[in-house]
């Protein structure tokens, strides 16, 4: 399995009036779910499903408004998407899952775990969205600033600038989400969709804390942070804060926590420092 060929596996479902688009790999009883980050899609665990799916199985969505799966109703609400993936799982009679989300997706794996425990084992959070606070005045200037209008007009040397901040070096092998991103700009219309859906869901994000939420859970969380993450805090909105106080904060909130903190690695930790992730992971389910 690559990253070319991933969406080889992909399958749909009918979830809550919305299509999904998701991939199931590894025929084993346990099941790791991943949710992707914001503006980003199945292929972001590339390079840890292949690992991963010879000991569990791996299931990848695409959240309602990226990827393959289409902007339905409420697909940019944070609250009600989590909703969605936990009716998914339902529906599809997973036990017990691990939830496996990276930034956005941890946020949504925060979400899901405090209101369905009982579909869940343990939270596997990669850069999670959600512990970093915003004051609704941070929100309403965010809203103002990141326009679905201002997101459409960004030139190629943007876009490609905005997805290098998501590592502290990024790898060749990563270069396909820039390509990726400058094929869907050349239509104006699906691409301001996706603006669009940009705006909607960060504003989502900035109104959705779930710092609350995360210390009610009585499960096991591992959580990955990088510490050249260029994306959390945000660097206009809380230029006085560290990603290493975010970080800390997540494992003291966490009922059960264990904070793994990456030197030299950014946002994408789970590309960045793939073989040791994947590594980490597998003995975390193990405990």
């Amino acid at each position: 399995m690559s990253v070319a060929n991933l969406y080889e596996f992909a399958k749909s479902a009918m979830v809550n009036k919305q299509k999904l688009c998701y991939i199931e790999s590894g025929d084993h009883e346990q099941t790791l779910l991943f949710l992707h980050g914001m503006g980003s899609n199945i292929k972001a665990w590339s390079k840890n499903i292949p690992v991963l799916s010879e000991r569990y199985r791996c299931v990848a969505i695409d959240v309602p408004g990226f990827g393959r799966s289409p902007k339905g109703a409420n697909a940019t609400d944070i609250s009600q998407l989590s909703d969605t993936i936990a009716l998914f799982i339902k529906a599809q009679a997973y036990s017990q899952v691990t939830l496996v989300g990276h930034s956005m997706g941890g946020l949504m794996s925060i979400m899901i775990a405090s209101r369905y425990p009982e579909l869940i084992n343990k939270l596997i959070l990669i850069a999670p969205a959600g512990i970093e606070e915003y004051s609704p005045q941070d929100a309403e200037l965010i809203k103002t600033y990141f326009t679905a209008d201002i997101i459409a007009s960004y030139p190629s040397s943007m876009i490609s600038k905005n997805y290098k901040l998501n590592f502290y070096s990024m790898p060749e092998d990563a270069h396909f989400m820039i390509e990726d991103r400058l094929a869907m700009a050349k239509d104006k219309e699906t691409f301001y969709e996706f603006a669009k859906t940009m705006s909607e869901t960060t504003y989502s994000i900035t109104t959705n804390n779930v710092k609350k939420p995360y210390s009610t859970i009585d499960k096991p969380s591992l959580i990955f942070f990088g510490d050249n993450d260029k994306l959390i805090p945000h660097h206009i909105m809380h230029p006085e804060r560290t990603t290493e106080a975010i970080a800390k904060e997540a494992e003291e909130i966490a009922t059960q926590g264990r904070l793994i903190y990456y030197n030299n690695c950014g946002h994408f930790v789970q590309w960045e420092k793939s073989d040791e992730v994947n590594q980490e992971i597998m003995s975390f389910i193990t405990i």
